[in-house]
């Protein structure tokens, strides 16, 4: 799939909160060199998920886990393959409150 430029911050329409919207996808930073948009990333996911400011789920049966990709970072862990496991995903698409029309995509040519 051809790369995608998204903004990093996300802004709540609903509270006004913003939400960093990176993990392992990003690889670069718009209007900043390589090297730079690498260690900035890298300081921003230290920082939203340095200890005390991260949550990792303790599967019982039963449960059922939700959350806003756009506001919460996330990883799939490792489980035992031996034991089952049901997932089901709802996707809710984004609207103008999200700022779809600040959303910027490659152009067609870009991909060729």
């Amino acid at each position: 799939m051809p790369p995608v430029c998204w903004r990093m911050v996300w802004r709540n329409p609903v509270n006004g909160r913003g939400a960093l919207y990176l993990a392992s996808h990003a690889y670069g930073v718009e209007g900043m060199d390589a090297e730079a948009g690498r260690a900035l990333i890298e300081q921003l996911t230290e920082a939203a998920t340095a200890p005390g400011v991260s949550y990792l789920h303790q599967w019982k049966q039963g449960d059922v886990v939700m959350w806003d990709n756009r506001a919460t970072m996330h990883r799939g862990r490792p489980w035992p393959a031996h034991e089952g496991r049901l997932m089901i995903r709802t996707t809710i698409s984004a609207t103008e409150a999200d700022g779809v029309a600040n959303m910027h995509l490659p152009s067609p040519q870009a991909a060729e």
